[in-house]
């Protein structure tokens, strides 16, 4: 009976690390609703303590060449939090901007959301939604790189879109925290171009 037993653990583990990756994905997907209007937050900030946002966001700069720049999406988890999924949609001015050659750098955010890998050219957003099969705790990530190019004289800006603080908007950083899903990412900041 204790071989049987010993025999089914692996399955056991690839069972509930598949739970695991299949919670990341539901709870990414219970909030792609995609919503233009500004929302109030005050009515979320329950889901959330202030201080439990010690995540941070931002893009930075990697190369730059005449009207053309690459981009990195950054994460930072100084208190080495369990980060479980990652939603990044940065907005940009299509209009304004060309951007191309959006990559995954870290292959441990393998498992998407629907529609959520990718750049919307159209609608202007670069659209990740990734979540782990098992828990990170980097103190430092580089999520995606991606470039752009000016296509017009205009200043344009690139945006984090739609952070709200409760993780339920399209940027947001989910740790699993006792069974509830927790978003730990403070408001990130734009990028004048």
């Amino acid at each position: 009976m204790a071989n049987r037993s010993a025999a089914n653990f692996p399955s056991l583990i690839t069972n509930m690390r598949l739970l695991f990756s299949m919670i990341g994905i539901l709870l990414l997907v219970t909030s792609c609703g995609i919503s233009r209007s500004p929302r109030d937050d005050r009515a979320l900030q329950h889901n959330a303590a202030t201080e439990s946002l010690s995540a941070h966001m931002a893009l930075r700069v990697l190369r730059e060449d005449g009207t053309s720049k690459t981009f990195a999406i950054v994460l930072q988890n100084p208190q080495h939090a369990l980060i479980q999924s990652v939603r990044a949609w940065v907005q940009f001015d299509s209009s304004a901007i060309y951007v191309s050659d959006l990559t995954i750098e870290d292959g441990r955010f393998s498992l998407f959301a629907p529609g959520e890998r990718g750049i919307d050219s159209e609608g202007g957003f670069i659209k990740i939604g990734a979540a782990t099969s098992e828990p990170i705790t980097d103190a430092l990530i580089t999520l995606a790189t991606f470039t752009v190019r000016s296509t017009s004289s205009d200043a344009s800006v690139l945006t984090f879109y739609d952070w709200r603080i409760g993780g339920d908007g399209h940027t947001a950083v989910l740790s699993i925290d006792h069974g509830n899903a927790l978003n730990i990412l403070s408001a990130p900041s734009a990028i004048d171009l």
